[in-house]
């Protein structure tokens, strides 16, 4: 999506941030973004808000007609929606087994886990990339509760790597503590 937008960009004769901003403001865009926030869109690896590429590809294809617009709106909007999905882990069993391939060889947590779970992707600093993680069964649960000691084991989640398995909460990426022996 990003060598997409870049694209139309240096078709436009690559305008400056600040004045892309400006003609949006001029324009009446809904929320008018800041230079920072435009120049950010051309810069950053991560996905800008959908709104904002509309808003850019309105002003970067002003000279084109309706019909060559609404083709570019058409393209930007699929590979927008496809970087999303890939964003919220909507990959497929294949794309995640692929992904997990240079995983530690050394089993880090053995919890009795079918290897063909997908899940969440998330990133796992054990396996040091981003893989697949889903929340814990019943059965695993109990088995966390009497390894480890802890109550509370709902906000768990475990990477699916079947070399890896490492158990963590879903807004920590360390692993918890292996339990003392």
């Amino acid at each position: 999506m990003n060598d997409e937008l870049h694209r139309i960009h240096v078709e436009a004769g690559a305008p400056a941030a600040g004045r892309m901003a400006q003609r949006l403001k001029d324009l009446n865009a809904r929320e008018a973004p800041s230079r920072s926030k435009v120049y950010a869109a051309f810069s950053s690896p991560r996905r800008p808000d959908w709104p904002l590429v509309r808003d850019l590809l309105r002003i970067l294809t002003e000279e084109h007609d309706d019909a060559a617009r609404s083709q570019c709106l058409t393209r930007c909007k699929a590979l927008w929606e496809m970087a999303f999905a890939i964003e919220r882990s909507e990959k497929t069993l294949d794309e995640l087994r692929r992904a997990s391939a240079h995983a530690p060889t050394e089993p880090i947590r053995h919890l009795s886990l079918p290897n063909d779970l997908g899940g969440r992707l998330m990133y796992c600093t054990v396996c040091r990339q981003y893989t697949a993680h889903h929340r814990l069964t019943d059965a695993e649960q109990e088995y966390v509760r009497a390894a480890s000691g802890r109550r509370y084991t709902a906000d768990l989640t475990v990477c699916s790597t079947p070399t890896c398995r490492a158990v963590r909460t879903a807004f920590n990426k360390a692993p918890i503590r292996e339990p003392s022996t």
